[in-house]
């Protein structure tokens, strides 16, 4: 799950026309710590994009994040070759730290630094790379459990590499990904409690997103899932990363009121929940030339997902088709028939309001916190995942 601010070639087009190049953020190489010029940010028209004019702000966060990441991130390749006379694993690991990203997670730890009085740097410049390096182990887990071919306009590793080479990457990644966290612990000097602190909640995300994929995995074998299972899911996985966060920024912050952090827990749960939410409705609505993605795929997998979930819930015929002792093998022409009703179906509109309603939920925590850079920017950030055309049939 990531981020997508726009899903459809007309929003791509007035990003364009307002002076906004998405490519240029979403593929920037920064490997050797380039900025953008700041000729680029000064012709964007910000009034020519009215309501997506967040992207902005949201964009030049994501600049200065891989700014700082990135350099350290590609420095494992580096490290791979000097201990592995093998082009093959490095050329797999490679694939799988070049991945097109805003890096949002990441974003975020960045971003949360300003509620705990600190700047994004040392512990947690490290500690942002630890979570960024566990979601593309995920991401790796992922393609591997749903045989997925293509993702982000791509070949996946175990397309490429065969899904024993992938199973060894995303081992390497995890493990790179808590040596970054000692190194954050380490370099920020915590005391025995803290550190206990961040690796439980580490260990906790990782733990639960196992947990998330099982319900994921186990829903393709059942012809209905109840919306509570979705919530759990999507709870366990990005939900819980979002919530996780901002306990590794507190904890290396070394801070003791957690009334900040309980607020700020509450907004990235429900934060994560919705993108992942607005992610499945784009699944379906969206342009796949803009998302870089195949579309209708989770539909196709039989994965029940809350767009499919309430069309089934309306259409309970058609739960016949995700019947596995009937259908051994998706009924691929049925599926697509119900890709096509679920369009026209309410279950679409009932999903987005249900994404507005997680955003409104995670604000109303948000307003609980004194006004900051922090919190306008959360606010900006959250709202673009309430960024849906309304014409979309």
């Amino acid at each position: 799950m990531e981020i997508l601010p726009v899903y459809k070639k007309t929003q791509i087009n007035l990003c364009k026309s307002a002076g906004l190049d998405l490519d240029m953020f979403y593929l920037l190489d920064t490997s050797k710590g380039v900025r953008l010029s700041s000729e680029k940010w000064k012709k964007i028209n910000e009034e020519k994009l009215g309501k997506l004019s967040p992207i902005v702000d949201f964009l030049k966060k994501v600049e200065d994040t891989k700014l700082k990441i990135e350099p350290l991130i590609y420095s494992i390749e580096r490290e791979l070759k000097e201990k592995l006379d093998d082009k093959h694993i490095f050329s797999v690991i490679s694939h799988a730290l070049k991945s097109p990203s805003w890096r949002e997670r990441a974003t975020l730890m960045n971003i949360l630094t300003a509620f705990f009085g600190t700047e994004f740097k040392n512990g947690f410049v490290d500690a942002a790379i630890a979570v960024e390096l566990a979601q593309e182990a995920f991401m790796i887990r992922d393609d591997i459990l749903d045989d997925q071919e293509r993702c982000v306009n791509r070949d996946t590793i175990p397309n490429l590499y065969g899904n024993k080479i992938s199973e060894l990457a995303k081992d390497i990644l995890l493990s790179k990904a808590r040596f970054f966290l000692i190194e954050a612990i380490t370099k920020n000097d915590l005391n025995t409690e803290e550190t206990r602190n961040c690796i439980k909640a580490f260990e906790e995300m990782i733990y639960f997103d196992t947990l998330g994929q099982w319900i994921d995995i186990n829903s393709e074998r059942l012809e209905f899932m109840e919306e509570s299972a979705y919530f759990e899911m999507v709870g366990f996985t990005p939900g819980k990363q979002f919530e996780v966060i901002p306990i590794l920024v507190f904890h290396l912050a070394r801070k003791e009121d957690t009334k900040i952090l309980k607020n700020l827990c509450a907004f990235g749960k429900r934060f994560g929940m919705a993108a992942q939410l607005r992610d499945d409705i784009i699944d379906i609505v969206g342009e796949e030339s803009v998302v870089y993605k195949k579309l209708g795929t989770d539909i196709k997998r039989r994965k029940k997902r809350l767009p499919l979930i309430k069309y089934l819930e309306n259409n309970p015929r058609d739960r016949k088709c995700f019947n596995i002792d009937k259908y051994p093998k998706p009924p691929e022409e049925e599926l697509n028939r119900i890709l096509c009703e679920i369009k026209k179906d309410t279950s679409l509109s009932y999903c987005m309001q249900t994404t507005k309603k997680l955003v409104t939920e995670g604000e109303s925590y948000l307003r609980n916190i004194t006004d900051g850079i922090g919190k306008k920017m959360l606010m900006k950030i959250a709202k673009l995942l309430c960024n849906f055309d309304e014409n979309y049939n």
